[in-house]
């Protein structure tokens, strides 16, 4: 997924689907708690998205424990841009287990 994200990149014309394949990988990375720090501090490239802000806030809730902070954040994101089923529910796993 990761070399998809960077192919729609170097395409100018697919160039806004980066955004949303940043938050796809992010939001697996979080879950599945491989290296999703690593490839966050990577992206900077995407650092004024409004995914890249909700993923930090994410990554921040966790290294606190803050499952509120967690959960406010999805909900703020959630309201302004609607996030796909699988994501949320991925999103509601990772906040239980905090």
């Amino acid at each position: 997924m990761i070399q998809v994200n960077e192919y729609y990149e170097i395409n100018k014309i697919t160039k806004s689907k980066c955004k949303q394949l940043f938050l796809q990988i992010a939001i697996l990375k979080l879950y599945s708690v491989d290296e999703y720090e690593a490839y966050f501090l990577t992206q900077e490239k995407h650092k004024l998205t409004r995914e890249y802000k909700l993923i930090g806030k994410l990554i921040k809730s966790l290294n606190k424990h803050d499952k509120e902070q967690f959960g406010e954040s999805i909900y703020l994101f959630n309201s302004i841009q609607s996030l796909e089923g699988w994501k949320l529910k991925l999103l509601t796993e990772i906040n239980e287990r905090i």
